[in-house]
């Protein structure tokens, strides 16, 4: 196995679902999204198809599905005087001048002037070459999976990274009493996503605000409930703001700004939690369980700000008199861990349980401008320092090799 783990898992249980082991898994601290040969990442949209093997060797190769919640649609630098774009000369002259333009448009990007639209256009014009001559790879099987032209595209690596928000650093280590393991003696199949399920929201957007943690936190949570009601029966503050889940199924969709708001920063600087500190998705679960008696309001109640300007409002709401009595009771109560580097543990609880909260080493260009099929970076780290994005597992594909 070329299994290359720093990970500390952590699962959390709900109380009122009997004993039938319904799991939360939170990580404190992961395996890296890219596992050299043997677990690789593939992410929420498309599908992956399930293979079969036939009369193929057993060696498999296994793709966890994420959940990625790293959508920031439009990104722009602080400017006195905002102005839409602006087409220079030097850009219309140019072959995908009128690509960027009508791209810049679609994302709503606003620039400074024509010094600053001129850079974008040269980093957007950059990117376009590493986008293609990474697909030409792939068209003939050098490479496992594609790219594609996304919002990310006037960004440079470095104004990239400056988005991510995953607090590694300050990530704590749990004792055995601490944290009960969840390592699960069972066999699953090769293959499942949980979003045939019904109970896993659609993708959602942080904006320009460091919170993937929350998104990954309010993610796990969210399946928990809906795993509870299956569709039917939602609790009454959900009934009313219900999402569909897979297409097809009510389901219920809940507030990350309140786990930002309501998550003791303590440990962080400045004593609280804000867009440019980040956080780790086990202190939003435990915000929610040291909270409102294991409640979390939905995000059509508890809306989510801080995408928008890239702020905090720094306080918690979730006893205003507005908010009285409309929590969603979640049931959890504490949490466990799966053992570092144990991979069939992880496969187990997240096919038992549902879904697993991870952070991975999400710097590298090629996972900004990722499209479909299975993630395979050989340049990506798994070591605490390398820890930069929350994401969520939410089922896995084998392939052959």
């Amino acid at each position: 196995m070329y299994y290359s783990t720093a990970a500390v898992y952590v699962v959390t249980v709900p109380k009122m679902f009997n004993r039938r082991l319904d799991l939360l898994v939170t990580v404190r601290f992961v395996v890296t999204v890219c596992l050299t040969m043997d677990v690789n990442f593939k992410y929420l949209n498309p599908r992956p198809s399930v293979t079969s093997c036939p009369n193929k060797p057993k060696m498999t190769q296994t793709a966890f599905i994420l959940a990625l919640y790293i959508a920031i649609v439009s990104f722009s630098t602080a400017i006195p005087t905002p102005q839409r774009m602006l087409a220079s000369n030097v850009i219309m002259s140019h072959p995908l001048g009128v690509d960027f333009i009508t791209w810049a448009k679609t994302h709503n990007k606003i620039y400074t002037g024509h010094n600053e639209t001129e850079i974008r256009f040269v980093t957007y014009v950059e990117n376009r070459a590493f986008i293609a001559g990474h697909n030409v790879e792939a068209s003939i099987g050098e490479q496992s999976y594609t790219m594609a032209v996304n919002a990310f595209a006037d960004m440079t690596n470095e104004q990239f990274l400056a988005l991510q928000d995953f607090r590694a650093t300050s990530l704590k280590n749990f004792s055995e009493k601490e944290s009960p393991q969840a390592l699960l003696n069972e066999t699953v199949p090769g293959s499942w996503d949980l979003r045939d399920q019904g109970i896993i929201t659609p993708a959602k957007n942080q904006g320009e605000c460091g919170s993937c943690w929350s998104f990954s936190t309010v993610a796990a949570i969210e399946a928990i409930v809906n795993k509870a009601h299956k569709g039917k029966d939602l609790p009454a503050a959900c009934k009313s703001a219900a999402v569909m889940c897979s297409g097809t199924t009510p389901c219920c969709s809940l507030s990350e700004q309140e786990v930002i708001d309501c998550t003791d920063g303590s440990e962080y600087q400045g004593g609280k939690i804000t867009c440019q500190t980040g956080g780790q998705p086990i202190d939003g679960v435990l915000a929610i369980v040291n909270g409102d008696d294991g409640k979390i309001n939905t995000d059509n109640d508890y809306a989510y700000t801080s995408g928008t300007d890239g702020r905090t409002p720094g306080v918690c709401r979730s006893n205003f008199a507005f908010l009285k009595n409309k929590g969603v009771s979640t049931g959890i109560k504490g949490y466990a861990r799966i053992p570092q580097g144990d991979e069939d543990a992880m496969k187990a609880a997240c096919y038992t349980h549902g879904v697993i909260n991870i952070a991975i080493d999400a710097r590298r260009p090629s996972l900004r401008f990722y499209s479909k099929g299975v993630y395979n970076e050989p340049e990506c780290k798994a070591g605490r320092e390398d820890l930069s994005h929350a994401v969520a597992i939410i089922g896995q594909v084998e392939t052959c090799h």
